[in-house]
């Protein structure tokens, strides 16, 4: 661990804490801080985003955060680049074989590459939790529809206004939770795939020939490094539009439909 007045950083393979301390003092009361590792933390901590306690309140202390505050946020085993690297390079082996194999007639696909080795959770988790999201956002209107009739009329108990009060409340807290983690796990995926490709692209230019590097500009490298590496990234919050969209009009429309 790490202290910065203290800060402690929950060590990933221990599951324990190492304290070295620094100069400058974190808070002005001099309280420990404990850098949680996501990896590490609880189901609690995972669900509410608890993990990053820590840093909003180092952020809401020193008023303004630098980056070597949010360098101290231990990364978990998967997000550290050797790991990335690593797995990047299986798939895109497996790619380049598949390529071989088949004399030529297919070839290999640096996008299939990332999703194998990164696009589990975003893609999977990222299905469901959207989907879960989208689902909600018509509950509410269908339970204020429910609730107009039963303010309208007296045949109905008082606990089943309660019950559609506590379903509008846990849909909006479903929606909350859903919509964050979803996110979440694509901005991650957006990270991993952006870090592997600016990986890739600087290895491959250490390992160019001078026959090579003439039929590319230094500028075409730093951009497939920076621009294009980014624009990849950004790509990830868009995926699930393929079919959300569809998901989201064909629900309106038969919700509607119902209506009439």
């Amino acid at each position: 661990m790490s202290s910065y007045g203290s800060i402690n950083i929950k060590n990933e393979k221990k599951m324990q804490y190492d304290a070295t301390d620094e100069k400058t003092s974190l808070l002005p009361n001099g309280e420990t801080i404990i850098f949680e590792n996501e990896q590490l933390a609880g189901i609690w901590s995972k669900l509410t985003f608890g993990w990053m306690e820590p840093l909003m309140r180092l952020g809401n202390a020193k008023k303004k955060l630098d980056p070597e505050d949010i360098s101290k946020i231990p990364l978990p085993i998967d997000g550290q680049t050797k790991n990335l690297q690593d797995a990047f390079h299986n798939f895109w082996e497996k790619e380049l074989a598949k390529a071989k194999s088949s004399g030529g007639t297919v070839e290999p696909s640096l996008m299939m590459a990332l999703a194998r080795a990164y696009g589990f959770d975003c893609i999977v988790g990222g299905f469901v939790l959207k989907f879960i999201h989208d689902s909600c956002v018509f509950v509410g209107p269908q339970v204020l529809n429910k609730m107009i009739l039963f303010l309208e009329s007296d045949e109905y108990p008082l606990s089943y206004g309660l019950w559609l009060t506590a379903a509008v409340t846990l849909s909006q807290l479903t929606m909350s939770f859903c919509l964050r983690h979803y996110f979440f796990k694509c901005y991650k995926f957006g990270l991993k795939i952006r870090t592997a490709v600016m990986v890739a692209v600087y290895e491959k230019a250490l390992v160019l020939d001078a026959g090579e590097r003439y039929t590319r500009s230094l500028g075409e490298i730093t951009n497939l490094m920076s621009v294009d590496a980014q624009r990849l990234q950004e790509l990830t919050t868009y995926l699930h539009a393929v079919w959300f969209s569809f998901y989201q009009i064909g629900l309106a429309l038969f919700l509607l439909w119902k209506q009439l």
